[in-house]
């Protein structure tokens, strides 16, 4: 199945991970549910879920009220990727072997856990050299694409540079 490897974030954390981008491009100002749902066509619901655990971890700032909403927390401009993503996504069990209470019969003898282990260092390793400021410190085409109404379109033909994500490990 060699160019069908899939490794996914939870929608959750593709969501959290646009939000907050969103946040970072405008730090000064306070954001709706309403409008985060509607640039981004995420259900207030789910999009409620993201903001609440997102201003649990300090990502974000809450306010409630008349001129209430969600901001960007001073610190987390700063904050890496791998940070983000680790307080977003609900486990890295990655086979069973990493499950508590997991069963394998190879586990005595197997190495696979290793490799796995050591492919998930080299992405956390990635994650983080990088910081949600790093996303948009080019702010003037995200703002675009967020600003126009319809927002941004799915384009039919990719290039086959983007069209095809594969993981590629680590060497």
């Amino acid at each position: 199945m060699q160019g069908r490897q899939h490794v996914r974030l939870t929608q959750f954390s593709d969501y959290s991970l646009r939000i907050l981008m969103t946040l970072a491009l405008d730090p000064g100002k306070r954001f709706t549910i309403g409008e985060l749902s509607k640039r981004h066509r995420i259900s207030r619901n789910h999009l409620t879920k993201v903001v609440h655990r997102l201003a649990k971890d300090g990502h974000i700032v809450t306010t409630r009220g008349q001129g209430g909403g969600v901001s960007i927390a001073k610190s987390t401009s700063s904050a890496t990727l791998g940070d983000i993503v680790r307080s977003t996504e609900p486990d890295f069990a990655m086979a069973e072997c990493f499950r508590r209470n997991g069963f394998c019969r190879f586990a005595p003898h197997c190495t696979l856990q290793t490799v796995l282990s050591d492919s998930l260092r080299a992405f956390f390793a990635v994650l983080d050299q990088h910081t949600l400021g790093d996303l948009v410190r080019d702010p003037l085409p995200l703002q675009r694409l967020l600003d126009s109404p319809a927002g941004p379109r799915k384009s039919a033909s990719r290039s086959p540079a983007r069209s095809k994500r594969t993981f590629q490990p680590v060497q």
